[in-house]
Protein backbone atom coordinates (compact mmCIF):
# COMPACT_ATOMS: atom_id res chain seq x y z
CA UNK A 1 0.00 0.00 0.00
CA UNK A 2 1.25 3.24 -0.24
CA UNK A 3 2.81 5.29 2.12
CA UNK A 4 2.89 9.30 1.61
CA UNK A 5 5.38 10.09 4.53
CA UNK A 6 5.76 9.04 8.37
CA UNK A 7 5.09 10.54 11.12
CA UNK A 8 7.05 10.58 14.63
CA UNK A 9 5.16 9.41 18.05
CA UNK A 10 6.18 11.75 21.29
CA UNK A 11 8.14 8.39 22.09
CA UNK A 12 10.71 8.79 19.08
CA UNK A 13 8.97 5.64 16.78
CA UNK A 14 8.13 6.47 13.47
CA UNK A 15 4.55 5.18 11.71
CA UNK A 16 3.66 4.97 8.14
CA UNK A 17 0.87 7.49 7.01
CA UNK A 18 -1.16 6.70 4.34
CA UNK A 19 -3.16 9.60 2.24
CA UNK A 20 -6.77 10.56 3.45
CA UNK A 21 -7.71 10.34 -0.50
CA UNK A 22 -11.59 10.02 -0.56
CA UNK A 23 -12.69 6.67 -2.47
CA UNK A 24 -16.32 5.14 -3.45
CA UNK A 25 -17.15 2.11 -1.47
CA UNK A 26 -19.60 1.08 -4.21
CA UNK A 27 -16.22 1.64 -6.91
CA UNK A 28 -12.87 1.48 -5.21
CA UNK A 29 -12.02 4.79 -7.49
CA UNK A 30 -11.19 8.31 -6.19
CA UNK A 31 -14.18 10.28 -5.95
CA UNK A 32 -15.02 14.01 -4.60
CA UNK A 33 -16.26 13.71 -1.63
CA UNK A 34 -18.06 16.82 -1.85
CA UNK A 35 -18.45 16.35 -5.36
CA UNK A 36 -22.12 15.01 -7.40
CA UNK A 37 -21.29 11.24 -7.01
CA UNK A 38 -21.32 12.10 -2.78
CA UNK A 39 -25.58 10.43 -2.34
CA UNK A 40 -24.45 7.90 -4.63
CA UNK A 41 -21.21 6.66 -3.32
CA UNK A 42 -22.51 6.35 0.08
CA UNK A 43 -22.69 2.43 1.41
CA UNK A 44 -23.35 1.11 4.72
CA UNK A 45 -20.35 0.67 7.41
CA UNK A 46 -19.68 -3.29 5.99
CA UNK A 47 -19.55 -2.37 2.53
CA UNK A 48 -16.92 0.63 3.15
CA UNK A 49 -14.91 -1.81 5.56
CA UNK A 50 -14.80 -4.56 2.77
CA UNK A 51 -13.87 -2.28 -0.22
CA UNK A 52 -11.17 -0.88 2.08
CA UNK A 53 -9.51 -4.13 3.13
CA UNK A 54 -9.11 -5.07 -0.90
CA UNK A 55 -7.43 -1.99 -1.31
CA UNK A 56 -5.16 -2.06 1.90
CA UNK A 57 -6.74 1.53 2.85
CA UNK A 58 -9.10 3.08 5.86
CA UNK A 59 -12.84 4.00 6.16
CA UNK A 60 -13.79 7.86 6.43
CA UNK A 61 -16.90 9.61 6.54
CA UNK A 62 -18.18 12.91 4.66
CA UNK A 63 -20.37 15.12 6.67
CA UNK A 64 -23.24 17.14 3.85
CA UNK A 65 -24.57 19.76 4.52
CA UNK A 66 -27.58 19.76 6.68
CA UNK A 67 -26.65 16.51 7.63
CA UNK A 68 -26.86 17.19 11.63
CA UNK A 69 -23.71 15.88 12.83
CA UNK A 70 -20.28 17.62 13.48
CA UNK A 71 -16.72 15.74 13.26
CA UNK A 72 -14.49 16.99 16.20
CA UNK A 73 -10.82 16.51 15.84
CA UNK A 74 -8.30 16.96 18.37
CA UNK A 75 -5.08 17.02 17.50
CA UNK A 76 -1.73 15.90 19.72
CA UNK A 77 -3.84 15.20 22.62
CA UNK A 78 -3.74 11.51 23.11
CA UNK A 79 -0.18 9.03 23.46
CA UNK A 80 -1.03 4.99 23.35
CA UNK A 81 1.42 3.57 26.21
CA UNK A 82 3.33 0.62 25.54
CA UNK A 83 0.86 -1.17 27.40
CA UNK A 84 -1.65 -0.11 25.83
CA UNK A 85 -3.24 2.28 27.72
CA UNK A 86 -4.12 5.66 26.72
CA UNK A 87 -2.99 9.10 28.15
CA UNK A 88 -4.85 12.12 27.42
CA UNK A 89 -4.01 15.85 27.43
CA UNK A 90 -6.37 18.18 30.01
CA UNK A 91 -7.67 19.59 27.40
CA UNK A 92 -9.08 16.56 25.55
CA UNK A 93 -10.13 15.27 29.06
CA UNK A 94 -12.40 18.25 29.15
CA UNK A 95 -13.74 17.88 25.91
CA UNK A 96 -14.34 14.42 26.65
CA UNK A 97 -16.27 14.68 29.31
CA UNK A 98 -18.64 17.45 27.78
CA UNK A 99 -19.02 14.64 25.72
CA UNK A 100 -19.17 11.67 27.54
CA UNK A 101 -21.99 9.92 25.35
CA UNK A 102 -20.92 9.99 21.75
CA UNK A 103 -18.72 8.52 19.92
CA UNK A 104 -14.78 8.41 20.05
CA UNK A 105 -12.18 6.72 18.54
CA UNK A 106 -8.31 7.14 18.03
CA UNK A 107 -7.19 8.92 15.10
CA UNK A 108 -5.25 7.53 11.93
CA UNK A 109 -1.75 9.06 13.73
CA UNK A 110 -2.49 7.35 17.65
CA UNK A 111 -1.97 10.91 18.63
CA UNK A 112 -5.43 12.73 18.58
CA UNK A 113 -8.97 11.48 18.81
CA UNK A 114 -11.78 11.85 16.54
CA UNK A 115 -15.36 12.46 17.77
CA UNK A 116 -18.93 12.20 15.83
CA UNK A 117 -21.55 14.15 17.80
CA UNK A 118 -25.34 14.83 16.31
CA UNK A 119 -25.67 18.31 15.78
CA UNK A 120 -24.24 21.34 14.12
CA UNK A 121 -21.49 24.09 15.02
CA UNK A 122 -22.21 27.48 14.57
CA UNK A 123 -18.99 27.50 12.25
CA UNK A 124 -16.25 25.83 11.34
CA UNK A 125 -13.69 25.45 13.44
CA UNK A 126 -10.29 24.81 11.28
CA UNK A 127 -7.23 24.48 12.65
CA UNK A 128 -6.09 27.87 12.14
CA UNK A 129 -8.39 28.90 15.00
CA UNK A 130 -7.20 27.14 18.07
CA UNK A 131 -4.73 24.68 16.41
CA UNK A 132 -5.57 21.41 18.81
CA UNK A 133 -9.54 21.41 17.99
CA UNK A 134 -10.64 21.31 15.35
CA UNK A 135 -14.62 20.90 14.06
CA UNK A 136 -16.81 20.49 11.02
CA UNK A 137 -20.83 19.94 10.34
CA UNK A 138 -20.76 19.75 6.82
CA UNK A 139 -18.07 19.51 3.55
CA UNK A 140 -15.52 17.74 5.50
CA UNK A 141 -13.48 13.90 4.99
CA UNK A 142 -13.06 12.51 8.20
CA UNK A 143 -11.01 8.79 8.31
CA UNK A 144 -11.94 6.90 10.57
CA UNK A 145 -10.09 4.03 12.35
CA UNK A 146 -12.93 2.14 14.12
CA UNK A 147 -10.30 2.37 17.50
CA UNK A 148 -13.05 3.18 19.80
CA UNK A 149 -12.23 4.56 23.17
CA UNK A 150 -12.94 2.52 25.88
CA UNK A 151 -16.75 3.28 27.27
CA UNK A 152 -17.40 5.20 24.40
CA UNK A 153 -20.60 4.67 22.53
CA UNK A 154 -21.52 3.31 18.94
CA UNK A 155 -23.91 6.36 18.67
CA UNK A 156 -24.16 9.88 18.18
CA UNK A 157 -25.49 11.79 20.75
CA UNK A 158 -27.79 14.78 20.35
CA UNK A 159 -24.50 16.94 21.55
CA UNK A 160 -26.61 20.73 20.11
CA UNK A 161 -26.08 22.44 23.12
CA UNK A 162 -22.75 21.00 23.63
CA UNK A 163 -21.59 21.70 20.87
CA UNK A 164 -22.47 25.72 21.18
CA UNK A 165 -20.72 25.55 24.81
CA UNK A 166 -17.96 24.57 22.83
CA UNK A 167 -17.99 26.93 20.45
CA UNK A 168 -18.57 30.07 22.71
CA UNK A 169 -15.98 28.99 25.03
CA UNK A 170 -12.98 27.82 22.94
CA UNK A 171 -13.81 29.83 19.83
CA UNK A 172 -15.30 33.55 20.56
CA UNK A 173 -13.67 33.78 24.31
CA UNK A 174 -10.99 32.72 22.50
CA UNK A 175 -11.84 36.24 19.55
CA UNK A 176 -12.92 38.35 22.91
CA UNK A 177 -9.44 37.70 24.69
CA UNK A 178 -7.80 38.83 21.49
CA UNK A 179 -9.72 41.93 20.99
CA UNK A 180 -8.95 43.19 24.52
CA UNK A 181 -5.33 43.07 23.94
Amino acid sequence: SKVDFEVTLKNGETKPYKAKTPLSAKTGWLTAGGGKNADTDQRDLATAIAMARKKDLGVGYYMRKNGNQTFLDLDGCAEVQPDGSLVLTDKAKEILALFPDTYWELSPSHTGLHGFVAGELPKTIDKTVLGWLEGYSFGRYATMTGEVLPGSPAVLADGQKRLDELYEKYVTGKEKQEKAT
